[in-house]
């Protein structure tokens, strides 16, 4: 490539035209001299630029390094022979020729010791020397296998996490992996002495056998560990809290407390508070706390030191209070079994379900002595029901046929007799059964040491007094819970009439009735021809009765119907035999000139005292009829002169006969009257 370019001189004719163009050429020339090297070192001597030996070798030029600021071209970058040389310089390095210099400072690979300036190029830790031999490189690099730069282990798990080793240095392989899911197992203790945050949606701990989380310090230094749950729409510090607290220096002697509204299950009726073989000791509730069930079906409310139950309140075991206990509503004791019958007398008594019993009822197959019940405990309360039809059973007083702790204190042997009650309560003070209430006769209840009176004197009691009927006096008494009645003997109490069928049902304290019936009178003749007469009805019998009634409480009634014409009266009845009244006979028709006879009163029937009826008038023939006969109450009708005749006229009166061709008249109906006495 022409470095130069000069311009032609074409004539010289023109002398002016010529001597610009040479000095125009030689003005170039001097200008590119300055541009060339001086072999005897004329200035300007330097480069200006680097130069290129385009590969040609660069001969006889002594002591390649003492170059005074030299540099060699053609490696990457140069190497400043007054710099330090870096091993990235010296991984580029080429050396040639024929030897190194004796007697200046120079690098071989290997200190040989024959060379007085040799330096022997060796690494340090964590480099290694690799000689590529003559015309090669030498390269200088780090160790990547071993020590501090080593980037791999022997041997690694896939997804593994490396380790350092603390004494080599050495990377190692762990059990702690990251999946290609950026999930991290196999991590034993993690400790941290800041925050760890998770943007995923749970943590699993999935040990080989227990895990657990331990939060607070384990140092013995005291904290208030706690976990904070964010559940609302709202930033706030926390919506609920849980906190460990009031350490007591005892494993499992602190409290975990609950900072929000509640805690519950998810749904309603879902999950328990303990478990049959794991229970909670006590259950603490702040004053007017309340325990809800079923949304209100039924509430226990504290307030003031009062327990309040809205609903009802079922026990079948023991319940104890040491305070008052009010029922604003029923109290039922639903214990109740029903024993074996009892066919001998008891001691220390304990039918099958006795301790959890709260009534017994009984059954007997005679009278038989009860000396003692098992099962007493302070305050507890037992019924004893006497549910049989016929026999008693009776409770023994402090009976030494039983053990001291089941005997009765009733101060008296307590009949029960059938369908009676008796309440005890045990004293465990005493050790004994005592009677707080009930219908069985005897026993305790009455003071012994005040006057007081019973129906019949025991001879039991220093301050009893016995109460009994003198002459003329009746002593009524009315059994348990009734009334115990005095009253004249014969005193007129009550009396009823029956005109008609019915039930007399005997009044208060009544012991005797007189009772008096009248049968229904008979019916009158009926006349046959113009001058024909007949004879009036008989009178209906009557019957009377002192009765003692003492164990009656009701006598049906039936009251005999009067006699149509012709036709006799009913009879009167008293409980059907008791008192009997029967009716007057009727009369038959009578004709002309053959007048009939009076039909004949109410024969005697069945009472204390009984009595005829009166028969009837004869028919008078051609003038008038027969009266009708008359009873205990009289009343008879009227016989008719001419046409008619009259009914009987009170009870049991006969009818009157009829003439003339008059028909007769009916008798009267019967009566019934009870006059009631004490």
């Amino acid at each position: 490539m022409t470095k130069i370019t000069l311009q032609d001189v074409s004539s010289f004719t023109n002398e002016a035209s010529a001597l610009v163009t040479v000095n125009s050429n030689s003005n170039v020339i001097e200008i590119a001299s300055d541009n060339f090297l001086s072999r005897d070192g004329t200035t300007p001597n330097q480069m200006g630029a680097d130069l290129d030996l385009n590969s040609n070798h660069l001969l006889n030029i002594g002591d390649p390094l003492n170059m005074g600021g030299g540099r060699i071209i053609g490696l990457e970058d140069g190497i400043d022979l007054d710099e330090p040389v870096t091993v990235n310089q010296l991984n580029q390095v080429i050396l040639t020729g024929g030897g190194a210099p004796g007697t200046l400072p120079f690098i071989t690979v290997s200190n040989t010791g024959g060379l007085s300036a040799e330096r022997a190029l060796a690494v340090g830790t964590g480099l290694t020397l690799t000689d590529g031999g003559a015309n090669s490189t030498i390269t200088v690099a780090e160790d990547i296998t071993s020590g501090r730069n080593k980037l791999h282990p022997t041997s690694s798990t896939d997804n593994a996490v490396t380790r350092f080793d603390g004494t080599t240095g050495d990377l190692q392989n762990s059990g702690v992996l990251i999946s290609d899911t950026n999930n991290i197992t196999g991590v034993g203790t993690l400790a941290t002495s800041g925050n760890i945050t998770m943007s995923g949606t749970s943590l699993v701990l999935n040990g080989a056998g227990s895990v657990g989380i331990e939060l607070g310090r384990v140092d013995g230094t005291s904290s208030t560990p706690f976990i904070d749950f964010h559940s609302g729409s709202t930033a706030v510090d926390y919506d609920t809290r849980l906190i460990s607290g009031n350490p007591t220096g005892v494993a499992g002697g602190g409290q975990l407390q609950l900072d929000g509204a509640s805690i519950r299950p998810t749904s309603n009726d879902q999950a328990s508070l303990g478990v049959s073989t794991t229970s909670w000791s006590d259950l603490f509730l702040a004053d007017g706390g309340v325990i809800n069930w079923n949304n209100g079906n039924n509430t226990l409310t504290h307030s003031s030191g009062n327990l309040t139950n809205s609903g009802n309140f079922i026990t079948t075991g023991n319940s104890t209070t040491t305070g008052s206990l009010f029922a604003d509503g029923s109290v039922a004791f639903r214990g109740d079994i029903s024993p074996t019958t009892i066919s001998a007398d008891q001691n220390d008594y304990n039918p099958t379900g006795l301790s959890t019993a709260s009534t017994i009822r009984l059954t007997a197959t005679g009278t038989f002595n009860i000396t003692g019940l098992a099962g007493g405990a302070d305050g507890r309360i037992i019924i004893l029901h006497n549910v049989d039809t016929a026999d008693a059973l009776i409770l023994i007083d402090e009976s030494a046929s039983s053990t001291a702790a089941n005997r009765f204190a009733l101060t008296a042997n307590l009949t029960l007799t059938p369908d009676t009650v008796v309440m005890l309560q045990y004293d465990s003070t005493l050790s004994r059964w005592r009677s707080i209430g009930g219908t069985g006769g005897g026993g305790g209840g009455a003071a012994t040491t005040e006057p007081f009176v019973t129906i019949g004197n025991t001879a039991g009691l220093s301050a009893e007094r016995a109460l009994t009927a003198g002459t003329g006096i009746t002593l009524t008494d009315g059994g348990a819970n009734g009334n115990a009645t005095i009253a004249s003997v014969g005193s007129l109490l009550r009396s009823t009439l029956f005109t008609s069928n019915g039930t007399w049902t005997k009044g208060s304290n009544c012991r005797f009735i007189l009772a008096i019936a009248v049968g229904g009178g008979g019916g009158g003749g009926t006349s046959t021809g113009s001058l024909g007469a007949s004879g009036g009805g008989g009178g209906g019998g009557g019957a009377m009765s002192v009765i003692d009634v003492t164990a009656v409480s009701t006598y049906g009634i039936v009251i005999g119907a009067g006699g149509a014409a012709n036709s006799a009266g009913g009879n009167t009845t008293i409980n059907t035999t008791t008192v009997v009244a029967n009716g007057g006979a009727g009369s038959s028709n009578g004709g002309n000139d053959n007048p009939s006879d009076g039909g004949a009163g109410g024969t005697a029937g069945t009472g204390n005292i009984t009595f005829r009826g009166e028969p009837g008038g004869n028919g008078l023939s051609g003038l008038t009829g027969g009266h009708g006969g008359t009873s205990f109450f009289g009343g008879s009708g009227k016989g008719t002169a001419v046409t008619t005749s009259t009914a009987g006229g009170n009870y049991g009166g006969g009818g009157g006969g009829g003439a003339g061709g008059a028909g007769g008249s009916a008798g009267f109906a019967g009566v019934v009257w009870i006059l009631e006495f004490a």
